[in-house]
């Protein structure tokens, strides 16, 4: 995951790769979303934005188990 910043939001980038396990992006994104709400309701202006990064588009091949 890598962060920058923008004005009054934080760019967040989760990246995704062959391999990786969706838990990796969930938690993140789900963490995020609800500092957005919470920033939100106390009316400050600063959000997280979040974009998910892949090295190729297009769908990963599925892991063997």
């Amino acid at each position: 995951m890598t962060v920058e910043r923008e004005n009054s939001s934080i760019q967040v980038h989760v990246i995704i790769y062959p391999g990786f396990k969706s838990m990796e992006a969930v938690g993140p994104i789900n963490v995020l979303t609800y500092a957005n709400r919470h920033l939100a309701a106390r009316g400050d202006s600063r959000r997280y934005q979040i974009d998910l990064v892949a090295p190729f588009a297009g769908q990963f091949p599925p892991i063997p188990f």
